[in-house]
């Protein structure tokens, strides 16, 4: 459309991204039909597309709505448990799109966008490792003080 300089181009180039992140979203999280690698994998690839196109055309408007769309659909597949490796992949591509929007069109606020869907999901990562606090859990516990097991009686 943006061959063809056509007015509807910026609405296809909006319209286009934003339904693919929530058709890869809604598939993955309601009907379970598309597994967790080929969607944050079509994220992806949806994202860099849009940013070629829009490298191509001189736009930043594809660039952003796909970055955005890149960074909020694949913080929402599989959340709270999400595969953290293809996310930080997924996350760390979103970063570098967003610089390159910012390069495009002055939009200092998709990369803060982007910086704090990040700090947030890098928190969530690191609030879900197991850390050894010293203290042994109850069902660990070698000695137990007297009083705090009693055996079952049989009748």
């Amino acid at each position: 459309m943006y061959l063809k300089k056509s007015p509807l181009a910026p609405i296809f180039a909006v319209s286009g991204p934003a339904l693919l992140a929530t058709i890869v979203l809604e598939v993955h999280t309601r009907f379970g039909s598309l597994p967790t690698m080929p969607a944050y994998g079509v994220l992806i690839a949806t994202g860099i597309v849009v940013a070629l196109v829009g490298s191509y055309f001189r736009v930043a408007i594809p660039v952003i709505v796909g970055t955005l769309g890149l960074c909020l659909a694949g913080a929402a597949i599989d959340y709270p448990n999400p595969f953290f490796p293809m996310l930080g992949i997924l996350l760390l591509t979103a970063n570098l799109l967003g610089t390159f929007a910012t390069r495009l069109h002055r939009c200092s606020w998709l990369r803060w966008i982007l910086l704090s869907v990040t700090l947030f999901m890098l928190v969530l990562w690191r609030s879900s490792w197991a850390l050894p606090t010293g203290q042994p859990e109850p069902s660990r516990r070698i000695w137990h003080p007297p009083g705090s097991c009693r055996p079952l009686r049989s009748s």
